[in-house]
């Protein structure tokens, strides 16, 4: 009878009993219960547990607990609805839309500049569909923004005539926002554009704002900003690490190693709330949750252990709340629907979705393993659902964000090569949404 594991003793299997461990010299040759074998069967067995006590975390992991809250047949409305025969599958939605994307590429080219002078690093396509503001990266020291026309219309290859650029930057633009003017701040606005550098420079400065006019075409070469606001925010050893807008384009959100900055949009002014690095820490990454609350994902000074927390700051008070506390440095915060409980809190190797009415003991709701090779995560979300983003191989990965799993991995037109980068989901002039991102002097579209 097997009673267990007795020390100083071997149960055999085979023969139901139990023998004494002796010596290698003393034990009949390759006997089970030698000292020698003894042990490296007892290491065999540990080895097992520990791989499947690993290979069950990983499991358990990956799982999405049901909430409580969703089995009750009157509160979850599944019930009813499974009656009604109005329950959809949206993750198999998703999965259909995303593998019935095809790439497509147009290589821009601006006269004046060879193709390897001509590396775009971000894009954003303006209100009339008509018109694109892109950051574009001359050389080491050379980093401009240009309004391209595209008339809609989608080739190839675009060449586009020499404009005099909006702004020229001597650091990589880091933050590249354009918005509309709701407010009519300008009468002769077309709207606001917006970017940033990581590090400050005494000539270029490492902030631009500026209202644009309506460029008309390719063929209108005259000046395109009506207004515009250089300024270096921090000291010459402070960092911007991120810049988001506010839901109704009326306030922009600075934060890096000073705290967090917001300011309105409306002109130069001073700014609308402060949030010293003393008092709550450096802020890697920001985004707004509502009007007057906006996410952080800091490293407060205070912590000796090395932990790196997600608060939210109402712009109306100086003190932060902490609601989640992490052990990875926090290289990502998204806000990714509209129901400003949900929050995307992203490290270097995963990507975690967290409900912030119920955030005991800090753990997501889901989560999901991405390992990323920039210290800042790049990322775009399409209705809540579908994430896009880069990992440390160069690949476009799309997860959903209902089910946790990688729907698919986007290849570049033709396998073309060079650093993705910046992917943005876009909508058409027909609102079908499509994936973007830059990839050497072209951009490659999925549609």
């Amino acid at each position: 009878m097997n009673r267990g594991h007795i020390p100083g003793y071997y149960f055999d299997e085979e023969k139901k009993k139990y023998f004494k461990i002796q010596a290698n010299h003393i034990a009949p040759e390759n006997a089970k219960y030698n000292k020698t074998n003894a042990k490296l069967e007892l290491r065999e067995n540990k080895k097992r547990k520990r791989l499947e006590k690993y290979q069950q975390q990983v499991v358990q992991k990956q799982t999405v607990v049901r909430p409580k809250l969703l089995r009750h047949p009157l509160l979850s409305e599944t019930g009813l609805q499974r009656e009604l025969g109005r329950r959809h599958c949206h993750a198999q939605g998703d999965a259909a839309f995303v593998h019935g994307l095809e790439a497509k590429q147009t290589e821009i080219e601006i006269r004046g500049f060879a193709p390897e002078a001509t590396i775009l690093t971000d894009a954003h396509l303006l209100n009339n569909v008509s018109q694109m503001l892109v950051a574009v990266r001359h050389g080491v020291a050379s980093h401009a923004m240009y309004i391209l026309h595209c008339d809609g219309e989608w080739g190839p290859k675009k060449t586009y005539p020499t404009k005099q650029a909006i702004h020229a930057f001597h650091e990589p633009i880091t933050s590249l926002h354009y918005m509309s003017d709701p407010a009519h701040w300008n009468e002769a606005s077309f709207g606001v554009v917006m970017a940033n550098t990581a590090q400050p420079n005494r000539f270029s400065g490492n902030f631009f704002w500026s209202f644009i006019s309506d460029i008309g075409s390719d063929d209108d070469l005259s000046e395109d900003r009506l207004e515009a606001v250089v300024l270096n925010y921090g000291s010459d050893t402070d960092t911007i690490w991120d810049c988001q807008l506010d839901e109704i384009n009326t306030y922009f959100a600075l934060g890096g190693t000073f705290g967090a900055i917001v300011r309105g949009i409306s002109g130069p002014g001073t700014d609308s709330a402060v949030l010293d690095a003393e008092d709550s820490g450096e802020v890697f990454s920001l985004d707004w949750l509502d009007r007057k609350t906006i996410a952080l994902g800091m490293k407060p000074f205070c912590e000796s252990e090395g932990y790196h927390n997600v608060a939210l700051w109402d712009i109306r008070n100086k003190g932060v709340a902490q609601r989640i506390r992490r052990r990875d440095k926090i290289s990502g915060v998204r806000n990714p629907d509209a129901s400003r409980h949900n929050l995307v809190v992203t490290s270097s190797h995963d990507i975690n979705l967290y409900d912030l009415r119920y955030v005991s003991k800090s753990v997501p709701l889901m989560s999901i393993e991405h390992k990323s090779g920039s210290p800042t995560f790049h990322m775009s979300i399409l209705d809540g659902d579908l994430l896009a983003t880069t990992d440390w191989n160069n690949k476009l990965q799309v997860y959903s964000l209902r089910s946790g799993t990688l729907v698919r991995t986007l290849a570049p037109y033709g396998n073309r090569r060079g650093i993705i980068s910046k992917p943005r989901w876009q909508h058409d002039f027909r609102g079908v949404p499509y994936l973007q991102a830059c990839v050497g002097n072209t951009i490659q579209r999925w549609t």
